[in-house]
């Protein structure tokens, strides 16, 4: 594919017990892996869409060595399918990002899979808003982010931040204005790690229509 741009999506297997644990909590590790499936599936297709008609590359992250096999089985059309690399999540993200442009890409995106609400909109927005070694960045609701992309290898720019905190995506953004970046903010989107977040998103009509073929 003759394409600058590079999307990657971090996902994991959905195995009880080791997704949605929050979600488990109130309704099983079952249903919570069932749920992690469902997002995880939809998102993919979002990927697949903007894969095709941007263009861009599309490399699917898998949460485990070994595991790569079943990921692309599970989600396939992926130009890749890696390992994870090791370390916290900011040493996996700096990773990813550091091989995405030693691959020759111009403008990486790296993205989640328990975020409804993508559209390929928001991944053109975050390739034109990382041209030129910028960067862009799309906020969760709970105070840490979706997607981030980056016009160019920015070291250090994860590296300490709190992870899974309400000021993740604070914390980011005040690093980067400390590295120099020009950012640009996409529209905020909620993520789905709470039985209030499920509640909520059972209320729109995506997340109605999905929790009917669950049973959820």
């Amino acid at each position: 594919m003759m394409t600058d741009s590079l999307l990657i999506v971090f996902a994991k297997a959905p195995a009880p017990g080791r997704v949605k644990t929050r979600l488990a909590a109130e309704f099983g590790e079952d249903r919570a892996a069932e749920i992690y499936r469902a997002l995880a599936e939809a998102a993919w297709s979002t990927c697949r869409t903007a894969q095709a008609a941007l263009p861009c590359a599309l490399w699917l992250y898998a949460d485990a060595a070994g595991a790569e096999a079943a990921m692309d089985a599970w989600l396939p059309g992926a130009d890749a399918v890696l390992p994870q690399p090791t370390g916290d999540l900011g040493a996996r993200i700096a990773e990813a990002f550091r091989l995405g442009f030693a691959a020759g890409f111009r403008r990486v995106a790296i993205v989640g899979t328990d975020v409804p609400g993508l559209r390929i909109e928001l991944f053109r927005s975050a390739f034109l808003g990382s041209a030129e070694g910028h960067a862009a960045l799309g906020p969760a609701a709970d105070g840490g982010f979706y997607l981030l992309a980056l016009g160019a290898e920015q070291t250090g720019l994860f590296r300490g931040l709190p992870w899974s905190a309400p000021d993740t995506g604070a914390a980011l953004r005040a690093r980067g204005v400390a590295l120099g970046l020009a950012w640009t903010e996409l529209e905020t989107l909620r993520d789905i790690d709470t039985p209030a977040d499920w509640a909520w998103f059972r209320g729109t009509s995506s997340g109605a229509a999905m929790a009917a073929r669950l049973g959820a």
